[in-house]
């Protein structure tokens, strides 16, 4: 039979167990539910509420993803993002980052987006073209814009066509446009270095790697030479090897990606001022409050124009050194002759005055 001293013991045991359960409970429980909220995609206005407050009482916790590497445009962004809501945020947001494909490939993260597997993603209309809404590769295509600030110009969702591009995106992905940002120029960087390129008719029969889309595939074409679909991830070597002749991309990421090591020539055709949308999951956007909904556009605009400048800045910085370290002839093509060549081609396609927004197109190019 059990003393009185036992059986204190023996209680403060039980006590002591039955504590640290409690903690341990509400330990998982706290980080369960920051889980979920990256997924959370439907539910009750109260519901959505409380999966935006996920980080504090007041703070919003937001995933974000991107394909590209460390130190190419939108991996770039999401840090300034971060360097402004840390100064300017007071406490609104907890931004949870991934790069390099961590999470989804480019092509994948616009479902990932809708699915509500991450919160904000940085989205290229063409992948919006190739998920129904016929009429976005026509701000998509090449040539549309001459420099940065015409692009932004444009894109700008304050602006009436940017107005209109918010307004679409919303009503058919139920996806919120925050505002557009420079991902880079898209160029042509040849393996051969004895091809002189001066007009589109130059890039005949020429392979050249282009991503899988639509959209870019379409691109290829339009700039004159043979577009093959393949990944990023896949270009080196196929440049390599000579399974394509070349590659167009990004400045800065096609430096990431190594290509100053296997080509030997850069055609400047600056044939895309490539833009990329901010955009938020919408219910995620639903489920914040009118002032963290404005706090978050600030941060976002302040983070695309700080970007911007760098991505500038980098693109000069690059170019030199593909020059002096790598010794890659530079060339500057005739861009009216592939201008007026891509146009063409564009126009010659019933289907794009079908589904494009003629008046916008001509407001854009006049």
């Amino acid at each position: 039979m059990m003393n009185k001293k036992g059986a204190a013991v023996l209680a403060m045991a039980v006590l002591m167990a039955i504590f640290l359960a409690g903690c341990s409970s509400g330990k998982n429980k706290g980080e369960t539910g920051n889980q979920e909220v990256g997924a959370q995609t439907s539910g009750t206005q109260t519901e959505k509420a409380a999966a935006a407050d996920t980080g504090g009482k007041n703070t919003v916790k937001l995933i974000t993803s991107t394909s590209q590497l460390p130190g190419a445009s939108t991996q770039l962004l999401q840090s300034r993002i971060s360097e402004v809501s840390d100064k300017e945020g007071e406490g609104n947001f907890q931004f949870e980052h991934y790069d390099s494909a961590t999470l989804f490939k480019s092509s994948a993260e616009l479902g990932a987006l809708l699915d509500g597997n991450i919160d904000i993603g940085f989205i290229q209309l063409g992948y919006f073209y190739d998920n129904g809404a016929l009429w976005a590769n026509m701000f998509d295509i090449a040539f549309l814009y001459d420099d940065v600030e015409g692009m932004m110009q444009v894109l700008d969702t304050d602006g009436e066509i940017g107005k209109w591009v918010q307004n679409q995106i919303w009503e058919e992905f139920h996806v919120k446009v925050i505002a557009p940002f420079y991902l880079g120029r898209r160029d042509v960087w040849l393996s051969d270095g004895s091809i002189t390129v001066q007009k589109p008719e130059d890039l005949k029969g020429v392979k050249i790697r282009m991503p899988n889309s639509a959209s870019f595939l379409d691109m290829g074409t339009a700039i004159g030479a043979e577009p093959t679909p393949l990944d990023s991830s896949e270009t080196y070597l196929a440049m390599q090897t000579g399974t394509v002749d070349a590659q167009e991309n990004i400045i800065l990421s096609s430096y990431a990606n190594a290509m100053q090591e296997v080509s030997k020539s850069i055609i400047m055709t600056d044939h895309m001022i490539t833009a990329n949308l901010v955009c938020i999951n919408g219910d995620k956007w639903e489920a914040m409050t009118p002032d963290q909904q404005e706090k978050l556009t600030q941060i976002i605009k302040e983070a695309v124009n700080k970007n911007n400048q760098d991505v500038l800045a980098e693109e000069e910085k690059i170019l030199d050194e593909c020059v002096q370290k790598y010794g890659i002839n530079i060339q500057e093509p005739d861009r009216d002759a592939f201008k007026k060549y891509a146009f063409e081609y564009y126009l010659s396609n019933p289907d794009n005055e079908k589904n494009w927004n003629m008046d916008i197109f001509n407001a854009i190019t006049k």
